[in-house]
């Protein structure tokens, strides 16, 4: 590594007193005017390569900017994070793409500087999320870079998206080499609590059924066709069986198909009022109503996963802790 002319062609100027001048191995991409000054108080491993001693650290001056390699480092993550650095807020942009932001998750993770992205990576995230509707894969790699940048209300949201998703086996299993920490018990995590909401959803369908199986009923071919009936109006609801079809939707889904759910007292009931399927909690003209009721229930229990509960392996929201409420 030695000096360099700081007007030499395909310069870009982060810092025009800058003492390091930034490379990378592709040979293609511009080189990074920067200030060893800016990095540091940014990121404690360039602190270190920049006073500890190392090559880099000799000899460092603005009239003869010395020459650091990036073999490792993408070349667009990089130019991004030095403007952050470099309080280049207006060179910034508001929005970039997914796989962008994992490369500069991993430059955050490698040289020890998540605090100084975190504003622009929460709005970021949230974008991105608003944006990634049915797109699991995508999410879940949302996941990954709301918890490597420490982004506790973008990493819930996330959270609280997976599981309402219809597809829990989407995976980033690619993804978990990149970073250091080990990622496959979080991502497992989400999909037991996808498969949890998914037997809360089923066991709602079930339950709405025991007055007509389980209970007395006066008249036995009311209780009989009521139970066909139910099958029939969820098949033309989009919902049967259920045990397939539950999966495959969001709750905001179900409901909208239990509008075409139509299910009627049969013609032949004998039974009297408040007994048999005219009873209080078996009365199928009742049924839609009724899991309408118990699905607003869900989702309104269907919670995120609190990065702070997750770091610390608890269960329970801690109010001086807890950076989201939970």
């Amino acid at each position: 590594m030695g000096s360099t002319d700081p007007e030499a062609p395909g310069l870009v100027i982060l810092e025009s007193y800058g003492d390091v001048i930034l490379n990378f191995a592709d040979g293609r991409s511009s080189r990074l005017l920067v200030s060893s000054n800016m990095l540091s108080r940014a990121s404690p491993v360039f602190r270190a390569m920049f006073t500890g001693g190392f090559a880099e650290s000799q000899g460092l001056s603005s009239s003869s900017p010395r020459e650091v390699s990036l073999p490792e480092d993408d070349p667009y993550a990089t130019v991004l994070l030095c403007r952050i650095v470099h309080l280049k807020h207006n060179e910034v942009p508001k929005t970039i793409d997914i796989e962008l932001l994992i490369q500069l998750t991993w430059l955050c993770d490698k040289y020890q500087c998540a605090l100084a992205v975190q504003p622009w990576a929460m709005y970021w995230v949230t974008e991105l999320l608003s944006h990634a509707a049915e797109r699991t894969l995508q999410v879940e790699k949302l996941l990954l870079i709301a918890y490597e940048l420490d982004l506790a209300e973008p990493f819930y949201k996330v959270a609280e998206a997976l599981v309402r998703e219809p597809s829990p086996d989407a995976n980033v299993l690619h993804l978990l080499n990149i970073f250091q920490r080990d990622h496959s018990k979080l991502l497992e995590t989400i999909k037991e609590q996808r498969l949890s909401l998914n037997r809360n959803l089923m066991g709602a369908f079930e339950h709405i059924m025991h007055p007509y199986l389980y209970y007395g009923f006066g008249d036995r071919s009311c209780q009989q066709e009521a139970v066909g009936q139910y099958f029939v109006a969820l098949a033309g609801a989009g919902l049967y069986p259920p045990s397939e079809k539950l999966s495959q939707f969001t709750i905001p889904q179900i409901m909208h198909k239990l509008g075409s759910f139509k299910m009627q007292r049969s013609a032949e009931c004998r039974c009297k009022n408040g007994v048999g399927c005219k009873g209080s909690t078996s009365d199928p003209t009742d049924i839609q109503s009724q899991l309408e009721k118990q699905l607003k229930i869900i989702d309104k229990n269907t919670k995120g996963l609190c990065l702070d509960c997750w770091n610390a392996e608890r269960d329970t929201y801690d109010s001086e802790s807890c950076r989201v409420r939970h």
